[in-house]
């Protein structure tokens, strides 16, 4: 039997509904202690971005099982990165920071920050204040302590189609910056989903 872990999904949106997701796997092995975590991992991950940008809700599931979750945080939890007079907006939604996470020698995972203050982002440079970085070191730390990486265990021999792969939960040993990129978020909240009519 596979390890059982814990996936934070974070709903987050800017002004205009547009919305997007950040997802975390949670060291935490149960509902209660992970919802702890979480609450914990918004609050310092609300740091980064200014008040325009808010946490509408956040669920949390168990990877191997189907159909369950729980929801943490109340929602509408804003941005509480103050900056300077020149933060008066945030980036738009398809910019983001490319964050590395490393968890050993083996394993490599990436998370892209939406909704930063556009003053820290020239373009393509980032150029991040004191009270910035401050906040990012923080949000690191904790990223780095109670969550992990989700990915194939690199260590055994994988079984072979339709069997599912072995995977494994995996220590994030580094969290680096890598650079401002385009990352398109999908489909905006609200918007309804299903094929289209065929014409």
């Amino acid at each position: 039997m596979q390890e059982l872990c814990k996936q934070a999904t974070i709903f987050m949106s800017a002004p205009g509904k547009v919305g997007w997701t950040e997802r975390y796997f949670m060291t935490a092995l149960t509902y209660d202690t992970a919802k702890i975590d979480v609450d914990t991992l918004v609050t310092k991950r609300l740091a980064l971005s200014r008040p325009d940008i808010q946490v509408d809700y956040v669920r949390i599931s168990d990877v191997g099982i189907k159909g369950d979750s729980v929801v943490s945080v109340a929602p509408g939890m804003l941005g509480t990165y103050a900056g300077t007079a020149a933060d008066q907006s945030s980036t738009e939604p398809w910019s983001a920071l490319n964050v590395r996470l490393e968890g050993g020698t083996l394993y490599r995972g990436r998370k892209f920050l939406h909704g930063l203050p556009q003053s820290l982002m020239a373009g393509r440079i980032f150029s991040p204040s004191p009270e910035w970085t401050a906040a990012f070191t923080s949000y690191a730390s904790f990223v780095q302590s109670s969550t992990c990486l989700w990915l194939r265990d690199k260590t055994v021999q994988q079984p072979a189609a339709p069997m599912p792969p072995i995977m494994v939960k995996q220590g994030i040993t580094a969290v680096l910056l890598v650079g401002v990129t385009t990352h398109h978020i999908g489909r905006p909240f609200g918007l309804q989903v299903g094929r289209r009519m065929l014409r």
